[in-house]
């Protein structure tokens, strides 16, 4: 599992992308920033939800390719 806290808005794009995902109680204010916490479960079945939405591309992140990007 994992969590995370992000800006509302980009909370609602992250729970729309094919995770299982579930907000962690309402967005609220804080120093000025309107801000959301969220659970994802990871499991095997996690690449092939994100890919029916378009979001991952198998074979797309390969190990050479994120060692360069670093």
């Amino acid at each position: 599992m994992l969590t995370g806290v992000v800006t509302a808005a980009f909370r609602e794009e992250v729970l729309a992308m094919g995770w299982r995902a579930a907000p962690l109680g309402p967005a609220r204010r804080i120093d000025g920033a309107f801000l959301g916490a969220f659970r994802i479960e990871i499991c095997a079945g996690t690449p092939a939800l994100l890919a029916s939405n378009g979001i991952y591309v198998p074979g797309a992140i390969t190990p050479d390719a994120a060692a360069r990007a670093a």
